[in-house]
């Protein structure tokens, strides 16, 4: 099976490494499952974390069936799709937060990831086992940022 016609990888998570609350929730594009059998949510911790106190960074996958912005509590999180990293006062970089949902029971997806003071985080969501061509994602941030996978 080639690999490459049958998943779709698209950024997801906006960064935040300017927020000044000890915590800050990060909300992820909302992903439509139409014609697609599952998604896996990855999230890279890329700086040194806080370093003052002890912090919990976790990755939740909520689903909907509306379109409704991802902010909105018609979001319900999944059971069984948590991932968490919790950093010390040592650096932290370089930490993935992985979760799969395979099949899940509404069309619409999203993650969110509860970050510490300082954490940077870039996403990428993979669809897979898609079955129609996608269409042009026309998302206004998505200019500014690139992201690079090979199937090799």
């Amino acid at each position: 099976m080639n690999l490459s016609r049958n998943v779709i990888c698209a950024p997801h998570l906006v960064c935040a490494s300017s927020q000044t609350s000890s915590t800050a929730t990060i909300y992820g594009n909302r992903v439509d499952m139409a014609n697609a059998d599952g998604c896996m949510f990855v999230a890279l911790l890329t700086s040194s974390g806080n370093t003052t106190a002890s912090i919990t960074n976790k990755m939740i996958v909520y689903q909907t069936n509306t379109t409704e912005a991802v902010t909105t509590t018609n979001y319900t999180a999944i059971s069984g799709t948590s991932a968490y990293l919790t950093t010390g006062t040592t650096a932290a970089g370089q930490k993935l937060l992985v979760c799969d949902v395979y099949r899940p029971r509404k069309r619409y997806l999203s993650a969110r990831v509860t970050a510490g003071k300082g954490q940077l985080y870039y996403g990428v969501s993979v669809k897979y086992g898609v079955r129609v061509a996608p269409t042009t994602n026309t998302t206004a941030y998505e200019s500014n940022r690139s992201v690079v996978m090979s199937t090799a």
